[in-house]
């Protein structure tokens, strides 16, 4: 009984610190993704008023054809 018991117990232990690892990550994630977004949201308006032709290089620049 005591092999049997220790082995369920063992079990569990180790269920257990699998889903504190699987929810620690997610909550790592989830914190990290808030912060991106919220540094992206602050940046949107400025990024929206680049056009894609000034990050180009000037050699291909020059060989875009704008309608």
């Amino acid at each position: 009984m005591g092999l049997v018991g220790s082995a369920v117990a063992g079990t569990l232990g180790f269920c257990y610190f699998v889903q504190q690892q699987k929810l620690a990550e997610m909550l790592l994630f989830h914190q990290l993704f808030t912060t991106f977004n919220a540094r992206y949201d602050a940046l949107n308006g400025k990024l929206a008023l680049l056009s894609p032709i000034t990050l180009l290089p000037p050699r291909i620049v020059h060989r875009i054809r704008l309608p």
